[in-house]
């Protein structure tokens, strides 16, 4: 998500100033996207590396809370659903397909065949409803998670209105009751199926992914009804490290080894952490601290990273360097996948988003570049009945 977000303070709130850019949330994509980068490099090239990044892969949980996060941030009143489908269509698919086009590119240069059996699934953005990983990781196998996105949006305008102005109390109770049935359909799902299931029902699928989403929204939507945590980023980033080493000792006994050790539970005990990390951020943007304008950068290249990472940890696994030069393979790649996610945002991503958008008369700048006024009086005074009236007019 490009989340170069403005937020407008109220009065009342000294501590958001007027035009603060949230920045650090953009700055974490990079992090988040280096995360799932470094799990893929264990996993293809340095089987050393994976007792230091074998949770890597909890990057993805991050970017679904972000999700939630901004979409619920940003929501202005006034946006019909056709027009919110097709600005996410316009974030999203134009990169997508480009990156299915060269993952069906590689295949065919390194195998002689083009599985077109699988490919109706990954351009509708379906795959990841299908439990076999032969379908859902097909051509680029990372676009699963874009599938899991795909169904946030389309039900983000029928759940987002209710959300966003329910009370702070039921707000609260809301979030604990969903992260709880999500833990218990863990632990149900663990005893009673075998192995095999348990990444289809829990990591991949869309229906259980939404959890994250979901929180995403209702952490957006105390912001909104007023409320600033009394800690920042620096607390986010020890909560997350926290809660990272708590998973980490868990695999420890009782798995001892991180690839071992069901997704599900490493993601659902970083949960908490990341909550509190991107509470952190946006307090500490909204209270005037300045993030470092090169990590800000790269987390605007970090949809594009995610992309086409994978593609070249693929074609350099297939040297099967081992020792030193495995190492200095691993390095080559980082530096060719930023570099080439630099390229993708500046000449495909932004401006075929650019282009889509101005289709249907929206500002070429993606909806989360755009001022948000967080904290307008009349956000609160929308009623349930009148955000609902707004999505779906059209």
């Amino acid at each position: 998500m490009n989340l170069n977000i403005h937020a407008q303070s109220g009065g009342a709130r000294p501590q958001a100033g007027e035009g603060v850019r949230l920045d650090s949330l953009t700055a974490l994509r990079f992090a988040a996207a280096m995360l799932v980068v470094l799990y893929h490099t264990g996993r293809y090239i340095l089987p050393e590396a994976v007792p230091f990044t074998g949770l890597g892969y909890f990057g993805v949980s991050f970017f679904f809370v972000l999700s939630g996060f901004v979409l619920a941030w940003s929501m202005k009143a006034g946006t019909g659903v056709r027009a919110f489908y097709w600005k996410r269509f316009a974030r999203i698919y134009p990169l997508h397909l480009v990156m299915t086009a060269v993952a069906a590119i590689y295949l065919a240069l390194s195998f002689g065949a083009i599985p077109w059996t699988k490919l109706p699934p990954v351009l509708l953005l379906m795959q990841s409803w299908i439990p076999s990983g032969e379908w859902k990781y097909a051509f680029n196998g990372v676009s699963w998670s874009l599938a899991c996105e795909a169904f946030f949006y389309l039900i983000f305008p029928f759940i987002a209105p209710r959300l966003t102005t329910t009370t702070a109390r039921k707000g609260r109770a809301l979030a604990v009751a969903i992260f709880g049935a999500a833990m218990m359909f863990a632990a149900l799902m663990m005893v009673t199926l075998p192995e095999e299931y348990w990444g289809a029902l829990t990591y991949t699928n869309p229906a259980f992914r939404v959890v994250e989403f979901i929180l995403g929204i209702l952490l957006a939507s105390a912001f909104k009804r007023g409320w600033r945590p009394r800690f920042g980023l620096r607390f986010g980033l020890a909560a997350v490290a926290c809660c990272y080493l708590l998973a980490y000792f868990v695999d420890r006994i009782f798995w001892n080894s991180l690839l071992d050790m069901p997704f599900v539970i490493a993601n659902l005990l970083t949960l908490p952490g990341t909550l509190l990390l991107i509470a952190g951020a946006v307090s500490s943007d909204l209270g005037g601290q300045k993030s470092n304008p090169v990590l800000v950068r790269l987390g605007e290249w970090s949809f594009a990273l995610y992309l086409v990472h994978e593609i070249f940890l693929r074609a350099g696994a297939q040297l099967s360097l081992k020792g030193p030069s495995s190492f200095v393979l691993a390095f080559v790649i980082l530096v060719l996948s930023i570099g080439a996610s630099a390229a993708l945002y500046a000449w495909v991503e932004r401006p075929l988003e650019k282009m889509l958008r101005t289709l249907i008369g929206a500002s070429p700048r993606p909806e989360e570049e755009r001022a948000v006024d967080a904290d307008s009086p009349a956000l609160h005074r929308c009623t349930r009945r009148r955000q609902n009236a707004v999505w779906m007019r059209k």
